[in-house]
C-alpha cells in the first residue's frame, strides 16, 4: 500500500502510472506541430517584425517593404539603398540578435535585396 493524498493504493494498481522517459516539455511539441503545419516560420516572421523598428531603428525600419522567412532564410526587402547598405553591415548582428532574442537557432542566414 502507498498513501497518495488522502487515499490508499495498492502498488501494482500504481505501476501503469509510471512516468515515462520519453516525456518532452509542451512547449518543444507545440513547437514541433507548429512546424509540421507551416505555421512556425510565419510566427518567427511575425516576431521579427514586431521588433524590428527596436532592432534597426525608426529610419531602417521606415524603409523596409517586406521581411520574410522562407526554408530558414530571412528575406528583407528594403527600398532605399543607403538603408540597404547599412543592413547589409549589421547583417550578422542581425543574426545574432534574431537567434538569441527571438530563439530561432534553425536561422541560416539572411538576404537583403
Amino acid at each position: 500500500m502507498k498513501k497518495i493524498g488522502d487515499a490508499f493504493y495498492n502498488t501494482n494498481e500504481l505501476s501503469h502510472l509510471q512516468y515515462s522517459k520519453n516525456l518532452k516539455p509542451v512547449s518543444s511539441v507545440i513547437r514541433k506541430m507548429l512546424k509540421e503545419h507551416g505555421f512556425y516560420d510565419k510566427i518567427i516572421a511575425a516576431k521579427i517584425q514586431k521588433f524590428w523598428q527596436q532592432l534597426v531603428g525608426y529610419q531602417i525600419a521606415r524603409a523596409t517593404a517586406e521581411i520574410r522567412l522562407i526554408n530558414k532564410r530571412l528575406y528583407i526587402k528594403v527600398l532605399s539603398p543607403s538603408a540597404r547598405q547599412e543592413l547589409y553591415m549589421r547583417r550578422t548582428q542581425l543574426l545574432n540578435f534574431i537567434r538569441k532574442y527571438i530563439d530561432y537557432q534553425e536561422l541560416e542566414d539572411i538576404v537583403i535585396y
